[in-house]
């Protein structure tokens, strides 16, 4: 291609490809997925644009969809070998060639579909792309166009041959998603289109330009590193907030951000804070504290740390030093803690679980009359916290739709749904393969009552009763589990069945995971829950109740089940594992495994963070010209 010639002749310019227009206008919206994934091809039919790689892809692949063909027939021998593929076409596929397109209806056409699969065996532009693109359409391509860098930083993916299964493993991953993660891959999408348009405008299309010269769209140069400031809470203890923490600071740190954590107070009995209950601590000069563990954190105390709503407070103290960096990026359970950085001056990105009431509503529920009149109070009193901070916050980044469409009902605009990832090499299947005869496994955090532990074992009895042979019940995690639940192991027969590991070692739970058959999780809510995730990447199918979380990370029936919440949520999740455990669930796993790589590995879930902190960092240049 004229790029490569160029860089022979001058290997150290860096050239701009540039066409004669600035592309379609793009989208307003994009086109919301329906239940049944759908895909298309809209290209002349010739040898060139290879539609018969992707008829033999979607031979192989084992998700229900539907794919539409559109194109003028330019090769009708060609032609036929495709037919003869289509109807060889699975059940689960039903292939359709629709005819022509004019060209002002290509948009709108491309705009119905979850993806554009087009397999071309090269390009000199490839406008169809644009046209993908501009309509929210994401685009499966050949790396032999000019759109590979815009395609794997949003605009869908650019494979890197011609195999089918390589082809067929993509599609697959990409119509196992919920229609609601489609319609996150079609937004990102039209953000990658729009981005590389308004790139076209701000590069000269006859100068070459140097290394040393400046980018116009307001990015820091070359070799200037980004600076991020991280605000959590709790961030040496357990959980999935301080495991999401841990994941996004080492990521960001691997691709060249320099990163400091900001360990806000979670505790009435905070020691770096102002107490209003004890007079020595009100005269304190700094609310700041270093971690003695580790030199990256600072405890961030705050003033009336009683008063739960204080927490979320901004400080004179923290806002100054959080108006070093060029991006605050909040990591919390609940949107309250964003509200801290409001002063700041930066850009701030909240990336949150849940809400305060949905969390509490278990707990509130079987509290005490003075204990939930007080926790009642508190929880109203963030909740108009929340609420500011999910409208005020640049972007929100979100674990599940519930979440996402909360935001969105409050004004916000820029959110965005963006699980964390897991590490799918340390968290990998046993080599052996899949045996029911293994223990079953549940890893939480073992004290707290959210995760319904008292429901799994009571599940677990009855398990135990339908099936004497079953094997043992392993439940790990931080923590030491309450009596309650210890005494109604004891009361159920159960203490030489169900074996409990306290404060379990988080660099063994890889080994732990693979040594199990099922994994299993009774919690009343979850934002996400990485603990499935890691199981999945595990290879294990998961018996889980249905939370915000689990519907975005199992897909029922495929990678495990959901069970209702209700008051036979322990009998139907007693026969979903045993159902598990009798037949063989080998096809289950390697689709869990599957599906954990393709949607949460380190490098699938740390791109959409690199490009909000891409697109603030610009914005905010162009701000402060």
């Amino acid at each position: 291609m004229e790029e490569a010639e160029i860089h022979q002749v001058f290997p150290w310019a860096r050239t701009v490809i540039q066409i004669d227009s600035h592309g379609d206008e793009p989208r307003q919206m994009i086109a919301a997925s329906q239940q049944r994934p759908r895909f298309v091809s809209i290209s002349r039919i010739c040898e060139n644009k290879n539609l018969r790689l992707a008829l033999q892809a979607l031979n192989l692949v084992a998700s229900e969809l539907d794919f539409d063909i559109y194109g003028p027939i330019e090769d009708k021998k060609y032609w036929a070998s495709c037919q003869r593929l289509v109807d060889k076409s699975p059940e689960n596929v039903r292939v359709n060639y629709r005819g022509l397109l004019r060209s002002d209806q290509v948009q709108e056409a491309f705009a119905q579909y979850d993806g554009f699969i087009f397999p071309t065996l090269g390009e000199n532009f490839g406008h169809v792309i644009a046209e993908s693109l501009s309509a929210g359409c994401p685009v499966m391509c050949s790396q032999q166009t000019p759109w590979t860098r815009a395609l794997n930083t949003g605009g869908g993916v650019a494979l890197p041959g011609f195999d089918a299964q390589l082809w067929a493993d993509e599609i697959d991953m990409r119509a196992t998603r919920s229609s609601n993660q489609r319609d996150n891959l079609k937004h990102a999408a039209l953000g990658a289109y729009i981005k590389w348009r308004n790139e076209l405008t701000t590069t000269s299309a006859v100068e070459s330009v140097l290394d040393d010269l400046a980018s116009s769209t307001g990015r820091k140069q070359a070799g200037d590193k980004c600076s991020v400031a991280v605000i959590t809470q709790g961030c040496n203890t357990a959980g999935g907030v301080q495991t999401l923490t841990r994941w996004l600071v080492l990521g960001l740190e691997r691709v060249g951000y320099e990163v400091e954590v900001f360990d806000l107070a979670t505790s009435h009995a905070d020691p770096y804070s102002r107490r209003l209950t004890v007079a020595a601590t009100w005269f304190r000069r700094t609310l700041f504290a270093p971690d003695p563990s580790d030199p990256q954190v600072t405890h961030v105390g705050a003033n009336g740390v009683e008063i739960e709503p204080m927490r979320y407070i901004p400080r004179i103290e923290l806002s100054r030093e959080l108006g070093r960096f060029d991006i605050v990026q909040v990591v919390a359970g609940g949107p309250a803690l964003a509200f801290a950085a409001m002063r700041s001056g930066r850009p701030v990105v909240l990336l949150v679980a849940t809400t305060v009431a949905w969390e509490r509503a278990s707990q509130l529920a079987v509290a005490g009359a003075a204990m939930a009149m007080w926790r009642g109070g508190m929880t109203r009193l963030v909740t108009i916290v929340e609420r500011y901070a999910l409208r005020n916050a640049d972007v929100v980044l979100v674990l599940n739709q519930a979440m996402r469409e909360y935001a969105r009902s409050l004004g916000q605009a820029r959110v965005f749904i963006a699980p964390p990832g897991v590490d799918t090499e340390l968290f990998a299947p046993r080599a052996e393969g899949w045996d029911s005869a293994r223990y079953l496994l549940s890893v939480c955090r073992l004290n707290d009552p959210r995760k319904g532990l008292d429901r799994l074992v009571r599940s677990y009895a009855l398990m135990v009763k339908k099936r004497p042979s079953l094997p043992a019940l392993v439940l790990a995690g931080r923590g030491e589990p309450p009596a309650e639940l210890k005494k109604l192991v004891a009361e159920l027969g159960m203490a030489d069945r169900v074996h409990i590991r306290s404060d379990y070692s988080q660099n063994n739970l890889p080994a732990l995971y693979r040594g199990a058959s099922v994994y299993l999780q009774a919690s009343y809510e979850e934002g996400l829950g990485i603990s499935v995730i890691e199981a999945m990447a595990s290879g294990l199918p998961v018996v889980s109740t249905d939370t915000a979380g689990t519907r975005e990370t199992v897909v029922h029936g495929d990678t495990g089940w959901l069970v209702s919440q209700g008051p036979n949520v322990e009998s139907a999740i007693a026969d979903r594992t045993i159902s598990i455990l009798d037949h063989d669930a080998s096809v289950m796993c390697r689709r869990a495994r599957s599906r954990a790589v393709e949607c949460y590995s380190h490098h699938a879930c740390l791109l959409p963070f690199l490009e909000v902190y891409d697109q603030l960092l610009g914005e905010s240049t162009g701000r402060n010209r």
